[in-house]
């Protein structure tokens, strides 16, 4: 009899403390680690103005992996991921991210294009910002085989982005038949006004496989849209949402006007070329076309009744050049008087 009750007791000793495990897990993830993000859980979404005209089609589903590092050439790497489901082929995800105090240099991007990270699955085009705020670009075909680029068209760098909010709006879309790829930032967190940061094309130069025109072009036919960060165990994710853009890509009249880029133009925060100047048209050689003998005298110092028609359209394209044509005593062989 007293067996039976001391195998009751540690029955029911067992089941309060199996309900106490239980209730602690649910109630902070996993005991021991309060810091970690459980399985499966929605970050918050974020609103913000886009640089290209979106079809009105979002997605903010994107999900915590649960996990807090990754096996990373051999070793237990600090990472961070949040995937979303959007199958959107042209593409921009805005977020709001604080990196923390980074363990060494890396990079924050959002991968577009691909399926779940297995080796059976490629490709994916990965577009972020280094943790010194310069444009990232990254190629991954198949799983885990990845090589990194630098922008094409360079805009303006965030500078670093440790231990602060920053905002990235990383854009994927096809310019015909070429993938395009493009960042644009706010170093202060705001999703309102952006600054172009980089630009890239795979216009079959980026290797590993082939240029990634579609979605899931190798394994699983579907996207997997990845927020990645590496070497960072205190990143916090303040919000992301993906974004449909219109097929063919258009600037946003919304857009503030830091963000006045097109697919070919940065924003005006980037220098822009100097235009060449087009030279003057020059005189016809006819009599009725000619300038007049004082006008030409006036500037290369000759006899006011007489001048050199070859002296003064040198005259004119030097003016165009801004150079200096030195007064010379010459007799001219063709005068016209």
């Amino acid at each position: 009899m007293a067996h039976d009750d001391l195998l009751g007791d540690l029955l029911l000793f067992g089941i309060v403390i199996g309900g106490l495990i239980f209730t602690l897990k649910y109630l902070f993830g996993k005991v021991g680690d309060a810091s970690s993000s459980s399985s499966g859980s929605t970050e918050g979404t974020v609103t913000g103005t886009l640089v290209y005209k979106g079809t009105g089609q979002t997605n903010g589903n994107f999900k915590d992996w649960g996990r807090q590092t990754a096996n990373i050439g051999g070793k237990a790497t600090p990472s961070r991921r949040w995937d979303s489901d959007a199958q959107y082929l042209n593409c921009a995800v805005i977020f709001k991210m604080n990196i923390g105090k980074a363990k060494k240099a890396d990079n924050v991007d959002v991968k577009f294009r691909g399926g779940s990270h297995k080796d059976t699955n490629g490709g994916w085009y990965g577009i972020g910002v280094l943790f010194n705020g310069d444009a990232s670009f990254v190629k991954e075909y198949p799983h885990p085989t990845t090589k990194p680029y630098s922008a094409d068209d360079k805009g303006t760098s965030l500078g670093s982005i440790e231990s602060k909010d920053i905002a990235l709006q990383c854009i994927m879309y096809n310019d015909g038949s070429t993938p395009v790829m493009e960042v644009w930032g706010n170093a202060e967190g705001k999703t309102d006004s952006w600054t172009f940061i980089g630009r890239k094309k795979d216009i079959g130069n980026m290797s590993p496989g082939p240029i990634l025109t579609q979605i899931g072009m190798k394994g699983e036919k579907k996207q997997s849209i990845q927020i990645r960060v590496d070497n960072c165990p205190d990143a916090k994710m303040l919000g992301a949402t993906a974004y449909e853009l219109v097929t063919p890509i258009v600037k946003d009249s919304g857009a503030s006007s830091s963000s006045t880029s097109s697919s070919t133009t940065s924003s005006t925060t980037s220098k822009s070329p100097t235009p060449t100047p087009t030279p003057p048209k020059p005189f016809s050689p006819s009599p009725a076309n000619m300038p007049t003998p004082l006008a030409g005298a006036a500037h290369i110092n000759v006899n006011p009744n007489y001048y050199s028609y070859e002296k003064l359209l040198e005259y004119q394209y030097a003016e165009a050049r801004k150079t200096t044509i030195k007064p010379k005593q010459i007799r001219f062989s063709n005068l016209v008087k």
